[in-house]
Protein backbone atom coordinates (compact mmCIF):
# COMPACT_ATOMS: atom_id res chain seq x y z
CA UNK A 1 0.00 0.00 0.00
CA UNK A 2 1.37 3.44 -0.94
CA UNK A 3 1.41 6.35 1.03
CA UNK A 4 0.26 10.05 -0.05
CA UNK A 5 0.68 13.31 1.81
CA UNK A 6 -0.79 16.95 1.06
CA UNK A 7 0.75 19.95 2.61
CA UNK A 8 -1.38 23.18 2.04
CA UNK A 9 0.76 26.22 3.38
CA UNK A 10 -0.97 29.18 4.50
CA UNK A 11 -0.53 32.38 2.34
CA UNK A 12 1.27 33.97 5.03
CA UNK A 13 4.66 33.25 5.25
CA UNK A 14 5.47 33.95 8.78
CA UNK A 15 3.81 31.53 11.35
CA UNK A 16 1.66 33.93 14.14
CA UNK A 17 4.29 34.39 17.29
CA UNK A 18 1.21 34.58 19.95
CA UNK A 19 0.49 30.95 20.94
CA UNK A 20 -2.96 31.79 21.58
CA UNK A 21 -3.58 32.65 17.77
CA UNK A 22 -1.46 30.11 16.77
CA UNK A 23 -3.46 27.94 18.12
CA UNK A 24 -6.70 29.98 16.76
CA UNK A 25 -6.12 29.18 13.66
CA UNK A 26 -5.27 25.28 13.95
CA UNK A 27 -8.81 25.24 16.15
CA UNK A 28 -10.21 27.08 13.04
CA UNK A 29 -9.02 24.09 10.34
CA UNK A 30 -9.76 21.49 13.18
CA UNK A 31 -13.23 22.07 14.11
CA UNK A 32 -15.03 21.52 10.39
CA UNK A 33 -13.50 17.87 11.04
CA UNK A 34 -14.78 17.51 14.35
CA UNK A 35 -11.54 16.85 16.35
CA UNK A 36 -9.98 18.47 19.21
CA UNK A 37 -6.53 20.06 18.62
CA UNK A 38 -3.84 19.23 21.42
CA UNK A 39 -0.93 21.41 23.00
CA UNK A 40 2.32 19.32 22.46
CA UNK A 41 4.54 21.18 23.86
CA UNK A 42 6.92 23.92 23.22
CA UNK A 43 4.53 26.00 21.30
CA UNK A 44 3.32 23.18 18.71
CA UNK A 45 0.12 22.63 18.20
CA UNK A 46 -1.83 19.11 16.34
CA UNK A 47 -5.22 17.90 15.35
CA UNK A 48 -5.67 14.54 13.05
CA UNK A 49 -8.63 12.96 11.34
CA UNK A 50 -8.64 9.69 9.70
CA UNK A 51 -10.98 8.65 7.55
CA UNK A 52 -10.18 4.80 6.81
CA UNK A 53 -7.03 5.22 4.41
CA UNK A 54 -7.06 9.26 4.50
CA UNK A 55 -5.86 11.33 7.11
CA UNK A 56 -6.06 14.93 7.62
CA UNK A 57 -3.60 16.97 9.91
CA UNK A 58 -3.03 19.87 11.16
CA UNK A 59 -0.41 21.36 12.90
CA UNK A 60 0.84 25.13 14.04
CA UNK A 61 4.69 24.97 14.23
CA UNK A 62 6.19 28.19 16.25
CA UNK A 63 8.64 30.91 14.73
CA UNK A 64 12.23 29.64 14.66
CA UNK A 65 13.42 31.90 16.88
CA UNK A 66 11.48 29.72 19.62
CA UNK A 67 12.44 26.13 18.45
Amino acid sequence: MSSYRATRRSASSSTPSDPAARREGAERVATPLGVPVEDIGEGYYDARRCFGPIAYSVIAIPPEERQ
